[in-house]
């Protein structure tokens, strides 16, 4: 964020950041959100971080109250959209057919950005380079949000809404891939939604 212009500040439940001074939101990665978020009975022996997932859909719902500019990273892309109304596949290992599962830091997988969409205006390509860290997926886009960006196996890797175009939702990790500008854009974005 900082080399993107914005100043970052950490909130977790062992953060406490006074919500009511932010003026955008980053959600991060981390951990599988609780299948009862989206309406799904959790797995039996699976853990879940409950109380991140409470404290982010509060922090989510007052930044939606407040129209924040917001961006969500991996989970944070998951929790936006089943917040607002999606659900997730658990596990899409099974489903993958011209692409791995392998958890990858470093950008091994292509993204198809659709060129009528807010993400092809930051990006500015049809194509990017992008990791991946993650074995969930969104099955079932939040009603008003659009699908922006896909794999090679047509996995839903990027979101946004028409009404409201100060909300994007990726699902890799773009904190990972600092030295590539396409990538850094997306970080410039938000803080300049945040000043404007």
């Amino acid at each position: 964020m900082r080399r993107a212009g914005g100043k970052a500040v950490r909130i977790s439940p062992r953060h406490d950041v006074e919500v009511s001074e932010l003026q955008g939101l980053v959600l991060s990665g981390g951990t599988d959100l609780c299948p009862e978020l989206y309406g799904q009975p959790a797995e039996p022996g699976q853990s879940y971080d409950v109380p991140r997932d409470e404290l982010e859909s509060k922090v989510l719902d007052f930044a939606l109250q407040k129209q924040l500019p917001m961006l969500g990273i991996c989970r944070g892309c998951q929790l936006i959209n089943v917040r607002l109304g999606g659900a997730l596949f658990r596990d899409i290992k099974n489903q993958r057919k011209l692409t791995s599962n392998r958890t990858m830091i470093h950008p091994g997988k292509k993204l198809f950005v659709r060129t009528d969409s807010m993400l092809h205006r930051i990006v500015e390509h049809e194509q990017l380079r992008i990791n991946s860290l993650h074995h969930q997926a969104i099955a079932e886009v939040a009603p008003g949000f659009v699908i922006s960006g896909t794999d090679a196996d047509d996995f839903t890797q990027a979101i946004e809404s028409p009404e409201k175009p100060y909300i994007l939702g990726v699902q890799w990790h773009p904190e990972y891939l600092p030295y590539m500008i396409n990538q850094a854009k997306l970080f410039k974005w938000l803080v300049r939604q945040c000043i404007e």
